[in-house]
């Protein structure tokens, strides 16, 4: 009995982690994060109401990432709005960067040179991962550290060093010198064009044979058409091309409409989950079920075999 006990659990625990290993992979956790906007504003909407509304937030701002919501949107949390929560686009979440995320340089203006520079200020510069002091700090770079940039946003500059890149006031900085960039591609040259060479034929003193076309000129052969009956047709019949013939097979179309929604699908798999669980749980209790009864009727052996001695 304790056996198959055993047996009975350790089948019902193997079941309950293969079924949490499905959920996992199957539903995975949205983690939330922070993010912090790239541009002037964020365009957002409410809850119930697909009409974009438009913040003014600032460069920088904070805001939270907190779920997904249908397809293509997200749940965001923004500090100070009277709603408290908003919904947004995955386009209006691509102006947004993560704290682990550097706002590009192709945001700011790109100045057509690089800049030499050096960190002036002695305490250091403050690299953040974008062009604000609401960006999150990456480190601050020491005083004389040497620094090149080529892209500018307002008062900050994208800089690049051996180690680190990010984005520095350009106050903090001295310029050392400025190199100019040569993006222009060389004009492809053309192959050299070659004249055609004639050969020039001498005409041939020697006289042209005389033949005799009467006899040269032969009736070309009768095709015989009354034994060739069997022949086939050469006569083709046309071959459609309208919307007929490309007409899809109805199994195509079953298979094009027999497409489930996500909802649906995670409906149908936790149904399934369902099923097998009641189904394992009901082969335990059947198991144990049996071993009883076996016990049972060896008991009943043993006192029936006890009294007959007697």
């Amino acid at each position: 009995m304790k056996k198959m006990i055993r047996i009975a659990a350790s089948v019902l625990f193997s079941f309950l982690l293969a079924v949490s290993v499905f959920a996992d992979v199957a539903f995975p956790i949205f983690e939330s994060y922070d993010a912090y906007i790239g541009t002037d504003g964020l365009n957002i909407m409410e809850f119930g109401c697909d009409d974009l509304v438009h913040l003014p937030l600032e460069l920088g701002d904070k805001i939270t990432v907190v779920d997904e919501f249908g397809d293509g949107e997200y749940i965001v949390e923004i500090p100070g709005y009277p709603a408290g929560r908003a919904r947004i686009t995955v386009d209006e979440l691509a102006n947004t960067y993560a704290a682990w995320e550097d706002m590009p340089p192709e945001k700011g203006e790109k100045l057509g040179y690089t800049v030499i520079c050096d960190v002036s200020e002695a305490d250091g510069a403050e690299l953040r991962t974008g062009p604000s002091d609401k960006f999150p700090l990456k480190t601050t770079l020491s005083h004389d550290t040497r620094l090149e940039y080529e892209y500018v946003y307002g008062d900050r500059a994208y800089v690049k060093g051996l180690e680190n890149y990010g984005w520095v006031k350009l106050a903090d900085v001295t310029t050392i010198s400025s190199v100019p960039q040569t993006d222009t591609e060389p004009a492809p040259t053309e192959p050299p064009v070659t004249e055609p060479v004639t050969e020039v034929i001498a005409p041939s003193t020697e006289p042209a044979p005389v033949t005799d076309t009467a006899a040269d000129t032969k009736e070309p052969p009768a095709t015989e058409t009354a034994s060739t009956g069997d022949a086939p047709s050469t006569d083709k019949e046309p071959v459609a091309t309208g919307p007929a013939a490309t007409e899809p097979s109805g199994e195509k179309d079953g298979e094009k409409s027999s497409g489930l929604s996500p909802s649906m699908r995670i409906v149908l798999c936790c149904i399934v989950v369902a099923v097998i669980l009641s189904l394992t749980v009901a082969a335990i209790i059947a198991l144990i079920v049996k071993a009883d009864r076996k016990k049972s009727g060896r008991k009943k052996g043993k006192k029936g075999g006890g009294k007959s001695r007697k």
